[in-house]
């Protein structure tokens, strides 16, 4: 576990919302029982944060308290994953964005800013096409869900295919021996440098991959990895060509994946803004807090 030394402030997720008002509580959210965090006051517009595949609201923790002083907050657990209900079914776009949709029509809100993160920002996208009237602005992290050049006829890039497969290889292993070092390997993955993989990172990772129905769920939750699964759940081109809202998208340029290429892709699009943040790799909100923050309120107050 991570030393604690007299030159490096303690951080837990705790630290980051313990002078924070907020609620953990779980609702039903079109038939799913789903955990969220709520914090700020709810008169004013709503952010709704989107966890990466197979996470938590967790992902959120160093983003929650600044957010809450402009914003109505919510975080939420998806369907299969965290503590939200766990069916017993295979996962797809689909059944998030119904899940997003029915949690926002629980609490209430009629429109929303969504920030996601990776798995996260698939369903943002998604979500964003289908209902444009119920978004205000979204903000992608890690940037996934995005129809390519240089295809195959699977619609998938060979390297796309590669690291797909790779991260349903290693949630599966990962959740059927979920060690405290096999969870650590696994952020080496999502976080850059080794004094952002903090012990609460961990685990909070590993009580969850321990819930006993956690290792079916993980097969439900990967299923979207298939090759066949991701050209059919793609979003589509035209969306990213021209979003219906304005869209931030987060570049890690220390990170030289299929979301960096994605960023790239974008650049220059209309509603679309680019900003770079270094020295992360797939979680930028949590590796570098003050800078995500203060980027990502500015863009969505303007």
């Amino acid at each position: 576990m991570t030393a604690n030394t007299a030159d490096v402030p303690y951080r837990s997720f705790w630290t980051y919302v313990y002078d924070v008002p907020h609620k953990v509580d779980w609702i039903d959210a079109g038939g799913v029982r789903t955990r969220y965090i709520e914090a700020g006051d709810p008169s004013k517009p709503t952010v709704l944060m989107l966890h990466g595949i197979a996470g938590s609201l967790e992902n959120f923790m160093a983003n929650i308290g600044p957010f809450s002083k402009d914003f109505h907050v919510l975080a939420m657990d998806f369907v299969g994953t965290g503590f939200s209900d766990k069916p017993d079914k295979d996962l797809f776009i689909a059944d998030y964005i119904a899940q997003v949709d029915g949690f926002l029509k629980a609490k209430n809100v009629e429109k929303a800013s969504l920030i996601g993160v990776s798995l996260g920002s698939f369903v943002t996208m998604a979500f964003t096409a289908k209902y444009p009237e119920k978004v205000n602005k979204i903000v992608m992290i890690a940037a996934a869900g995005k129809l390519v050049p240089a295809m195959l006829a699977a619609a998938v890039k060979p390297d796309t295919a590669a690291i797909a497969e790779h991260i349903r290889k290693r949630r599966i292993s990962t959740v059927q021996n979920p060690t405290w070092e096999a969870v650590r390997e696994m952020f080496d993955e999502l976080i850059l440098e080794e004094k952002n993989k903090i012990d609460d990172v961990i685990g909070v990772r590993q009580s969850i991959y321990k819930l006993p129905e956690m290792p079916s769920s993980m097969e439900r939750i990967v299923a979207l990895l298939s090759p066949q699964a991701i050209a059919e759940n793609l979003v589509a081109q035209e969306h990213w060509d021209h979003p219906k809202v304005p869209a931030l998208f987060i570049e890690t340029p220390d990170s030289h994946d299929f979301s960096y290429d994605i960023c790239q892709e974008v650049k220059g699009n209309p509603n679309v803004t680019v900003h770079p943040i270094p020295k992360t790799k797939h979680w930028p909100q949590f590796e570098a807090p003050e800078t995500f923050n203060q980027v990502a309120i500015d863009f969505i107050k303007a």
